[in-house]
């Protein structure tokens, strides 16, 4: 049975993703609910808003000569589908875009963003499909349409420039740039709403998606034979993440010194900070460890042959990034029809380390990463004894765990 028809009437709840209850202003009209949010929580403010809205309702039944209480249409009123927002349906995406693009342009220059041009590519990515839409045009459907029209061929961009078809991961990243732009509008009060936007969500590490040691061998011989000038770069890249377990822009940023813009290898202690001096953690968090005593050894050779600050440089310019030069190693040792990424190295490293029996409280603290994430993402295979044992000896795990327990 429908509601009845009520007037126009205040009730004061918290919206979903809100941090404290507002009022809103709620009637019904032919069986369907409708509300307006006064964007407050003060009654007298909201009793304005009240006092409007039956203003509106009165004109609107003085024209069609109709009974007096709400119309079934006000301006700026959506109807309540648990969509999550109701003033903010005419809100341009693009001016959401061009608003948080803007704020991440001032925590770079704060050095507060460590990657600003992601978001500057994302939102260029963005803005022919989005530009033109609404914040009510944000739903589950359009954020599968986007990912379908980012993976077909000949798309343009905002530059006028044809693109190929991407991978679903990277529309996800794409969709995550629009998403905490709408957050960061709700935050700054220009949107009192943020709708659902759920991504395509990541399905997680496979237990076996990680390198075997011959694998990695495999991997440093093909470095080593079709990289050329950067061959020894890469290889050390390769060491680095298999015996630290850290991402890839940790790793590219690290120096041979302290300073202000990555990471810093202290040779004569032996430890490894790859957090940048007086900047502060991440959800990506960067950890600050012991270097393990192989990875040490070539450290030191590379510490000797150096020509710069920077641990990975060519021809006095940093690298920023080296996925072309690993994909051109990956793909040449037959890995890269696999789903292997630089990031497999990541998972490798903490793989590895539960196969030799670490225990995940261990881990955690080497690689800064929660116990829970470890033994979710990483806990689903275990060898036998012996294998173990022949792990364990190979990785020096003994040798380097304690003097993790002494730093």
């Amino acid at each position: 049975m429908s509601r009845p028809n009520t007037g126009p009437k205040l009730v004061l709840r918290q919206p979903r993703g809100y941090a404290r209850k507002l009022f809103f202003v709620v009637w019904h009209k032919n069986g369907q609910r409708y509300e307006r949010a006064t964007s407050t929580d003060e009654l007298s403010a909201a009793q304005s808003v009240l006092a409007k809205v039956i203003q509106e309702a009165q004109q609107a039944a003085d024209l069609n000569d109709g009974p007096g209480d709400a119309p079934a249409t006000l301006p700026k009123v959506a109807v309540n589908h648990g969509r999550g927002f109701t003033l903010d349906r005419e809100a341009s995406v693009k001016d959401i875009l061009a608003g948080y693009a803007s704020y991440a342009l001032n925590r770079a220059a704060m050095k507060r963003l460590r990657d600003p041009g992601r978001i500057s590519y994302a939102i260029d990515k963005l803005l022919p499909f989005w530009g033109n839409m609404t914040v009510h045009d944000i739903s589950k459907n359009s954020f599968a349409q986007y990912v379908a029209w980012r993976m077909r061929d000949g798309q343009t961009d905002a530059d006028g420039n044809v693109t190929e078809g991407v991978t679903i991961g990277t529309a996800d990243r794409e969709l995550s740039v629009l998403r905490t732009a709408v957050l960061h509008a709700q935050d700054t009060q220009k949107l009192h709403y943020a709708p659902r936007m759920r991504l395509h969500g990541k399905s997680g590490a496979r237990a076996d998606n990680y390198y075997s040691r011959k694998e990695i061998a495999a991997l440093l011989r093909s470095a080593r034979k079709n990289c050329r000038m950067t061959a020894h770069l890469v290889c050390l890249f390769i060491l680095i993440a298999i015996y630290t377990g850290q991402r890839s822009e940790a790793i590219l940023e690290l120096r041979w010194t302290i300073g202000e813009d990555g990471g810093w290898i202290d040779m004569k202690r032996g430890v490894a900070n790859f957090l940048a001096d007086g900047a502060t953690q991440s959800k990506k968090r960067r950890a600050h460890l012991v270097i393990p005593p192989r990875l040490l050894r070539f450290l030191k050779y590379a510490y000797a042959k150096r020509t710069s600050d920077y641990v990975f440089e060519f021809r006095d310019q940093r690298i920023s990034c080296n996925k072309d030069a690993f994909g051109t190693a990956l793909a040449n040792a037959g890995f890269a029809a696999r789903g292997r990424f630089r990031h497999t190295l990541r998972d490798t490293c903490i793989t590895w380390l539960l196969d030799a029996g670490v225990s995940a409280w261990h881990i955690s603290n080497f690689i800064d990463l929660s116990v829970e994430m470890i033994l979710k993402t990483y806990g689903k295979k275990t060898m036998g004894g012996s294998e173990r044992a022949t792990m364990r000896q190979k990785l020096q795990v003994d040798k380097w765990i304690n003097e993790i327990s002494v730093y």
